[in-house]
């Protein structure tokens, strides 16, 4: 039984010449841009349906955030402080106040490789890549709750994808 459809998301490639200092300035260079736009378009394919996105309002997690929007016919963004480079334990939190049945979590690692195997402590056996989770990559999970909480996994994954395996026409 799935209770709930949730898409995790790392934001795409930033530009670290942008940011003068500040880490949660730095903002999305071209090459992230267009990755974010792919992602969004291939997402749009898939036809899950998410009704809004949760995003870390840093820089780079909110243009990612505003393109995957964009591309799935504008759906509401909710800025989450508490994403902003998120432990494992705040990610947590904030998967379980859903804001609907089928929603978007965009933040940053290592926090959502770790949150990727809480979801499915299998998971890293069955990605046949060194890197869990590169920038722009999502993850769909079916998450079920019928233990009447979110807990260790409480998902199984549905969907894998990243930029770099995506057709270029896309």
């Amino acid at each position: 039984m799935s209770d709930q459809k949730l898409i995790v998301m790392r934001h795409a490639k930033s530009d670290w010449s942008t940011a003068l200092g500040r880490d949660i300035e730095r903002r999305l260079n071209p090459r992230g841009r267009m990755d974010a736009l792919r992602m969004g378009r291939y997402l749009r394919e898939l036809e899950i349906s998410p009704s809004c996105i949760k995003s870390s309002p840093a820089r780079r997690a909110a243009e990612t955030a505003e393109l995957v929007s964009g591309a799935l016919g504008g759906l509401p963004i909710i800025y989450e402080p508490s994403l902003y480079l998120a432990t494992l334990k705040e990610l947590i939190e904030v998967a379980r106040l859903p804001p609907s049945s089928c929603w978007i979590l965009i933040g940053h690692n290592p926090g959502l490789e770790r949150f990727l195997e809480f979801l499915d402590p299998g998971l890293r056996s069955c990605i046949e890549f060194a890197k869990l989770m590169p920038t722009a990559a999502i993850y769909a999970f079916d998450v079920d709750l019928s233990e009447g909480k979110f807990q260790q996994g409480c998902g199984t994954l549905s969907q894998h994808h990243r930029p770099k395996l995506l057709d270029r026409s896309r």
